[in-house]
């Protein structure tokens, strides 16, 4: 389920099969340490050849309890020719996601770019979002080259704090995925 800028060697990797094999090896992580397990963004096919950058809530059993595909796509032409375009290969989202994890807390779910939208984290809020969770990349090359963090924290601070909501924001630190006890 590795995303990858190159989209046919990822439409290659994202068998159906093999993201069942890697969801039942997460799940059987999370049984196992007895934890709640965020797996941030991963490629799931989204059978129009495209995919869905999708995050994945596992339980402490093991059980998915929840699925969110990133809603809002990164598109944007450079000075230069120089352009993004994740339309291209992925699909949108179509739902604001919120589960229910550890101490019962509500939990609003948003991949990067995301953050760029205060509507949905507006919908989050009014539909109980306690604390919101942004997967961000650790290495936003697009933010840095139109000059400005795409995914950066302080607009994190400000869609948050004009919903009146918590945030967490967790980036990609090595191989070790971010656990709740």
């Amino acid at each position: 389920m590795v995303l990858d800028r190159d989209k046919p060697r990822m439409l290659k990797t994202i068998g159906s099969a093999q993201i069942e094999q890697e969801i039942k090896a997460w799940g059987s992580a999370a049984q196992e340490l007895g934890v709640w397990l965020l797996l941030g963004s991963g490629s799931v096919d989204a059978g129009d050849g495209k995919v869905w950058n999708r995050s994945f809530v596992f339980d402490p059993s093991g059980k998915v309890v929840a699925k969110y595909d990133k809603i809002n796509l990164f598109d944007v032409t450079l000075g230069g020719g120089e352009t993004y375009r994740e339309s291209d290969t992925f699909a949108g989202g179509s739902e604001a996601v919120i589960v229910t994890g550890p101490m019962d807390a509500k939990i609003g779910l948003t991949i990067c770019y995301d953050v760029r939208f205060a509507p949905l984290y507006s919908a989050l809020a009014r539909g109980g979002a306690e604390i919101i969770r942004r997967r961000r990349h650790s290495r936003c090359r697009q933010g840095r080259r139109i000059g400005r963090r795409c995914c950066g924290l302080a607009r994190l601070k400000r869609t948050a704090s004009s919903s009146r909501r918590r945030r967490v924001v967790s980036t990609k630190t090595g191989a070790q995925p971010m656990a709740i006890r």
